[in-house]
């Protein structure tokens, strides 16, 4: 975020648009990453504790393959649109940046969801299937 940080502030179109998108899509992601952590902190104290049934936890492990599976697909969105983006960039260096911006954030988020989805259905195959 630091380096999309300096880049907003830059005064070439291609890198301040490039660098907001860097900005704006890491704040939202750490915000996501906290958030998750927290929750999966507080699952795993209840599950140690006895407070969550196997199929409570079964149903958790299908819930998170299920959001990650949606934000597969919402990924490949992003890089669509970046493709969009920078195809009718042309002349304008705004749009190229946050094109670029946009296919940088949206194919490292396609790579780590997918990935993640994956080995989730690898760990828990019976989880995932019921």
């Amino acid at each position: 975020m630091l380096v999309g940080a300096i880049a907003a502030a830059m005064p070439q179109p291609i890198v301040r648009q490039f660098g907001l998108q860097c900005l704006t899509w890491g704040g939202i992601d750490a915000g996501l990453a906290v958030f998750g952590m927290r929750q999966a902190s507080r699952k795993e104290a209840q599950h140690y504790a006895g407070e969550l049934t196997s199929g409570q936890v079964a149903r958790e492990i299908r819930t998170l393959h299920r959001i990650l599976m949606i934000n597969t697909a919402l990924d490949v969105g992003y890089v669509a649109a970046a493709v969009w983006l920078l195809a009718t960039a042309q002349d304008r260096p705004a749009r190229l940046g946050t094109g670029l911006g946009v296919l940088v954030q949206g194919s490292f988020l396609l790579g780590y969801d997918a990935l993640f989805a994956q080995e989730i259905g690898r760990n828990w195959p019976h989880e995932v299937a019921a």
